[in-house]
């Protein structure tokens, strides 16, 4: 893990480029590539029986693939493959690399395609941009169309092919480690590997429950204040008042995440603070057999101890039968450092995630403040 999320920000990943002082000259797209539109194909060589080809239609953008098949004639210039540059041109404006094989380019969706003297990548990158505020000055009753010849009137500023190319590697590399970055975050998930040798314990064995002392406060009837009002998966709203001032681990006592596990049912906070009467409040007399459990009571299936169909509910005497497997004080202390020391380093994932998304937005921007040739 740590080996992983430190080499998504290595230097290797980088390619050397400054087109800072390079001059660009802004040209229209039908310059120097051809827009070819979509053609209506008849909807009676139309089927969902995988016979024929497969047919673009725009709402097959973005889920990057179609459930609609062409069994009819076609001319085989309608037809797309692998990495073509296409265009939404109703509703949202929309361009795309189409990354699904051969297909047909139905209407209302058009492809670039022939460049001359331009990545088709690097137009990629900046059309978007360009489509949105197209879009956002689009009048409509319904539904705002661009048509292909006011996609050909784009301008784009282009710099020399070469620098296009590291323009487009850059932006390649800096995708790469938002990609790896988010896949670090998104698939780390906190696990103890349980000894089947660990003596096992419930949670009114090692905590005190304090749910007697919870406060239900109604929204009409909050005052706003700073002391955080928890509820079964987190803040909820700030109070003027609190009731519990220290470290608590905080486990949902009903709603659906009981059983859809979307979010964490345990949850520990610290400090001065509310609580509803929608999660159960758990005070330990030591830190490392808090984190301990939340993390185990995370892991592990409650189902068999939750009631209700409509509304799951873990009420208090089913969450004290929970068992804990729990070793040695010591041995918990190294597995909750462990976990600690994991955690941060997916903190440094989502930075570098965030990081590297503005270097993307930041390599797009500068480029529609390159210096123009002066022979525009």
């Amino acid at each position: 893990m740590e080996n992983e999320i430190h080499n998504l920000s290595a230097d290797h990943y980088l390619v050397a480029a400054d087109y800072s002082k390079a001059k660009c000259r802004m040209v229209e797209l039908q310059e120097v590539c051809e827009i070819l539109n979509g053609y209506a194909f008849k909807s009676d060589f139309f089927n969902n029986e995988k016979s024929g080809i497969p047919l673009i239609r725009i709402r097959d953008i973005n889920s990057g693939f179609s459930k609609t098949y062409y069994s009819g004639k076609y001319d085989e210039k309608y037809v797309i493959e692998n990495e073509d540059l296409l265009i939404v041109m109703d509703g949202d404006f929309i361009a795309c690399l189409w990354h699904n094989g051969k297909a047909l380019l139905n209407q209302r969706v058009c492809k670039l395609q022939n460049f001359s003297g331009v990545s088709k990548n690097y137009i990629y990158h900046l059309i978007q941009k360009e489509l949105n505020a197209i879009h956002a000055l689009t009048q409509a009753v319904t539904v705002k169309h661009i048509s292909a010849a006011q996609v050909g009137k784009i301008k784009i500023p282009l710099p020399p092919l070469e620098i296009q190319e590291q323009i487009v590697a850059n932006i390649a590399a800096y995708k790469n480690i938002v990609i790896g970055s988010n896949q670090a975050i998104t698939n780390w998930k906190p696990k103890i590997e349980i000894d089947v040798k660990w003596k096992k314990a419930t949670l009114l064995d090692i905590s005190k429950n304090h749910d007697s002392k919870r406060k239900p406060v109604t929204k009409s009837e909050r005052s706003s204040g700073k002391y955080p009002y928890y509820g079964a998966s987190g803040i909820v709203d700030y109070v003027k008042e609190y009731i519990f001032d220290g470290d608590y681990l905080l486990i949902s006592e009903d709603g659906a995440n009981l059983l859809s596990r979307n979010a964490p049912i345990a949850f520990s906070i610290s400090g001065k603070n509310c609580v509803n009467n929608h999660a159960h409040i758990l005070k330990f007399d030591n830190h490392y057999t808090q984190k301990f459990v939340e993390t185990y009571i995370n892991q592990i299936d409650v189902s068999s101890f939750v009631t209700g169909a409509i509304y799951p509910k873990l009420n208090q005497r089913a969450l004290n039968k929970i068992e804990i497997p729990l070793p040695s004080l010591a041995l918990q202390k190294e597995i909750v450092e462990k976990i600690a020391a994991e955690y941060a380093l997916i903190e440094s994932a989502k930075k570098i995630s965030e990081i590297y998304e503005q270097k993307i937005k930041t390599t797009i921007s500068e480029l529609w403040h390159a210096k123009t040739d002066s022979r525009n």
